[in-house]
């Protein structure tokens, strides 16, 4: 993995060396320290020494690679209380970054089964179930948080007889998919309206067209 190629997809972090065998090992330092306290917001920090952690990251040439990120422990004057240094793209207590595991979403999103997915990462299908559920749900508040587009297009369809309808809504304006419900009624749908944002921009969420 070459420096260029770490900075692309994981900014924050200084390349010190890498070692290339069956696992792609490269070491960093992250280069941001903590500013202030994340428990009281106090800017008395002292440090309580380093400390080595492993995380998985994205392949490298057909190879798994591993992050050792050189960072520290931080205790604060104010509070007394001790935290470990916040790393850029690794959420707490993961040993993954954050672009491997959209890495993980998106094939399984793209089709790939669970199990040949799990077998290709050297993971369990659960991890890949775990992956897969968190970033569905993040979406999902993502698009309730959107406003509503100025002019809503809406559509009812099922993929396969007998199966239930969905209705599809469209940003006419700017020509794109913006969600899709299940249900075709405004009994089903009318919750769904109501939970847009600036809704009164677009159609009134009770009229269906």
């Amino acid at each position: 993995m070459s420096p260029v190629s770490l900075l692309l997809t994981l900014p924050g972090y200084r390349i010190i060396r890498w070692e290339s065998n069956i696992l792609m090992r490269v070491f960093v330092e992250a280069l941001e320290a903590p500013r202030l306290c994340p428990c009281c917001g106090g800017d008395r920090l002292r440090s309580k020494g380093r400390y080595e952690r492993r995380v998985r990251h994205l392949a490298c040439f057909g190879h798994q690679s591993e992050l050792v990120i050189a960072c520290r422990r931080y205790r604060c004057v104010g509070c007394t209380r001790s935290f470990v240094q916040p790393l850029r793209g690794v959420t707490r207590c993961r040993r993954s970054t954050e672009p491997w595991r959209e890495q993980i979403y998106e094939r399984h999103d793209d089709g790939i089964c669970a199990s040949r997915l799990a077998s290709r990462e050297k993971l369990g299908e659960a991890t890949v179930g775990r992956i897969y559920a968190e970033y569905t749900e993040r979406q999902a508040k993502e698009r309730l948080s959107k406003d509503c587009p100025q002019v809503l297009g809406i559509d009812e369809h099922t993929l396969h007889k007998g199966m239930r309808f969905a209705t599809t809504f469209c940003d006419l304006k700017n020509r794109r998919v913006f969600d899709i419900s299940p249900g075709r009624s405004e009994a089903e749908l009318s919750g769904y309206l109501r939970s847009l944002c600036q809704r009164s921009r677009g159609l009134d969420p009770l009229t269906l067209i």
